[in-house]
């Protein structure tokens, strides 16, 4: 049996480290970034502060203001290659999808883009598990077709 990983979402995960001595302090400007920290068994890793997070700019440690439990649900689309030389592995990124949404379900709206040919929305952004169900049954790899990303 074929072992595969698919990323599915774009995503940053940031480990825990000591503060550098070269930390720049934050020039009145602030960012937001998003992250997810899980332990060696998947589980959410909690009650972190901002001490428990470097964030480098350009190799330059940036100051970390505060770290908190996000309040706002995520929107969350999900890009997944159906292009012809995916054929093989559907069935296995069905599966994924499945489990991933359900996983999201009541945590992010979430939407399914297929990227083989040309971009195509199979599910507009939602938090309706049974419109991204069909949706994900909607997915089959596209003959004669590769994927392209274009910026």
């Amino acid at each position: 049996m074929k072992s595969a990983v698919f990323t599915l979402v774009a995503g940053c995960l940031l480990a825990a480290a000591a503060p550098s001595a070269q930390t720049q302090p934050a020039d009145g400007r602030t960012q937001s970034i998003y992250v997810g920290v899980v332990d060696g068994k998947g589980d959410a890793v909690t009650g972190l502060t901002a001490k428990d997070f470097v964030v480098r700019e350009d190799g330059v440690a940036r100051e970390v203001l505060r770290a908190e439990p996000s309040s706002e649900q995520l929107d969350i689309v999900l890009l997944v290659d159906d292009s012809q030389a995916a054929t093989e592995m559907i069935p296995h990124m069905r599966d994924a999808l499945t489990r991933f949404v359900a996983r999201m379900q009541g945590k992010a709206k979430v939407g399914i883009v297929t990227v083989g040919e040309r971009p195509t929305s199979v599910v507009e952004r939602t938090s309706d598990p049974e419109a991204l169900k069909k949706g994900i049954g909607r997915i089959f790899a596209r003959g004669g077709s590769g994927a392209y990303l274009l910026e």
